[in-house]
């Protein structure tokens, strides 16, 4: 029996198929190459095979194309498909939370502060670990926090990082944050699969 998360997968592609593509390659910074549509994700290549729609995304610890996860396959699905033409960032980071009340949003992603928490744990005393890790995809070091990065998501979009290491009051902790116009590109919903892509990733090329 297939889950939840393989047919909204589905479901996603069988959208995708039904699009016009052409109208993609006009709206978006992506390429057409063959029978792939190929573009930079998380300073990663991606593509999506036109006749299938499947969606591939690059492992550079591996060198090879690998099927693309739930959250990549969705981020990546409605980023093609639901954005908008001519959306340009604005230039001003905000919380998830904060996107929330840009709009009508009722949806509570399960990527909770619990989840950052973790993480938060885990580099707290690893933080060489997770500067090579963000180098890895990209990132520009700025200020903020202990440790702060933007990395690039899509086009001339990025998200925030910032990581603060645990002290005698405090514990460790972990922000995500999006330029406030990223609705325009992506759902609400998809922010927070958008953001369990790039925490996935810190992990792995983190070695956690």
């Amino acid at each position: 029996m297939r889950s939840n998360y393989e047919l909204a997968k589905e479901r996603a592609r069988e959208f995708f198929l039904k699009y016009d593509q052409n109208e993609i390659l006009s709206k978006l910074p992506i390429r057409a190459d063959g029978n792939y549509l190929r573009f930079s994700f998380f300073e990663s290549d991606c593509r999506v095979e036109r006749s299938s729609g499947r969606v591939e995304c690059f492992n550079p610890l591996s060198g090879t194309f690998q099927d693309a996860e739930f959250n990549e396959a969705l981020t990546v699905y409605d980023l093609l498909c639901n954005s908008q033409k001519g959306a340009v960032p604005f230039g001003e980071y905000i919380s998830i939370s904060g996107l929330s009340r840009l709009q009508s949003a009722t949806w509570n992603g399960t990527l909770n502060t619990e989840a950052f928490q973790s993480d938060a744990n885990r580099f707290d005393h690893s933080r060489e670990k997770l500067c090579a890790a963000l180098i890895k995809m990209g990132a520009s070091f700025v200020s903020g926090g202990d440790l702060g990065a933007e990395i690039p998501f899509f086009g001339p979009w990025s998200v925030l990082f910032r990581f603060w290491a645990s002290d005698d009051e405090f514990e460790a902790k972990i922000q995500c944050m999006w330029d406030r116009s990223i609705l325009s590109m992506i759902q609400y919903e998809t922010v927070w699969y958008a953001t369990g892509v790039f925490m996935n990733r810190l992990r792995r090329y983190s070695g956690s």
